[in-house]
This record gives structure tokens, C-alpha cells and sequence, in this order.
């Protein structure tokens, strides 16, 4: 059975990610690649007893700066209650994704960094607790904070 996340870097500097079915093929959540790069991961699973695609995450991988989740966001015919369960699954998935890429190709530092709107930092630090805050001085863009994860 092949890995569900497999990083390369065919030429200098262009790093590739491929997520098939992430955690495994039988989970009711399963996470892929959208493009070829593999920055946009896409999550499926059952919502309204359908198997549909319900969420998306895009990440963005530069150097030795850690991978920094971006943009995040649910389709709307996905369940409010499953949402929560949905972006856990995503959240893991890029967790699993800095390790790898650290591992492997030695890019990035191991660490997922989270770029959120300045409202939502308090609300996704009570769901993922294992992200702290970012000090304000480090904060590039206006009107955004960050969390960080440390393996």
C-alpha cells in the first residue's frame, strides 16, 4: 500500500505534494490534492447521508519558513455541526504535510503556521489548542494574526 502523502522535489526550489485519500481510503473524511503543485488539499465525506466534497484548505510552502495554512473554507451544503470535524481533518492533514515535507526534503521547519482574520484567532485557539499565538511584532500583514504549531 502506497503513503497517502508523497512530497518531491523534481527541480530546485519546486516542491510537489500528492495526498491521496488522507487518513486512509476507508475513513468517512478523506483529504486529496487538487493540482498538480499540490497547495490546495480538497476534503470528502458524507454530509446529508451523500458523499460529496465538503471543505477545502489552500497551504502556501516557501524555503525554510514553516508551511503556513492561508485560506480555508467549507462548501455550503455541508452541515454546520460537521464543520468543526471538517476542518480538524484538514488542520491534521497539513500538520502531517509540514512533518513530511521537514522529513523528507528538509523544507520548511516542521511547524504549521495558521494566517487567520484578527476575529477568529480567539474561536480556532479554543479548537485547536495546540497552536499558540504568533507575537504581535512578527505579524507582516494588516488586519491578520497567526497561530503556530510545533511538532
Amino acid at each position: 500500500m502506497s503513503e497517502p502523502i508523497q512530497v518531491s522535489e523534481p527541480r530546485k526550489g519546486e516542491t510537489h505534494i500528492r495526498v491521496k485519500d488522507w487518513p486512509d481510503a476507508r475513513a468517512p473524511w478523506r483529504v486529496r490534492t487538487t493540482n498538480r503543485r499540490g497547495r490546495e488539499l480538497e476534503i470528502e465525506g458524507y454530509s446529508n447521508f451523500k458523499q460529496l466534497l465538503v471543505g477545502h484548505l489552500v497551504l502556501h510552502v516557501g524555503g525554510r519558513k514553516p508551511v503556513m495554512i492561508t485560506e480555508y473554507g467549507f462548501e455550503s451544503h455541508l452541515l454546520t455541526a460537521d464543520r468543526p470535524e471538517v476542518l480538524a481533518q484538514l488542520v491534521l492533514c497539513a500538520r502531517a504535510i509540514a512533518t513530511r515535507l521537514y522529513d523528507d526534503l528538509g523544507v520548511g521547519n516542521g511547524c504549521l503556521l495558521w494566517q487567520l482574520e484578527s476575529k477568529r484567532v480567539t474561536e480556532i485557539s479554543k479548537r485547536f489548542p495546540r497552536f499558540e499565538p504568533v507575537p504581535r511584532r512578527k505579524r507582516p500583514r494588516p488586519g491578520k494574526r497567526y497561530l503556530l504549531w510545533r511538532p
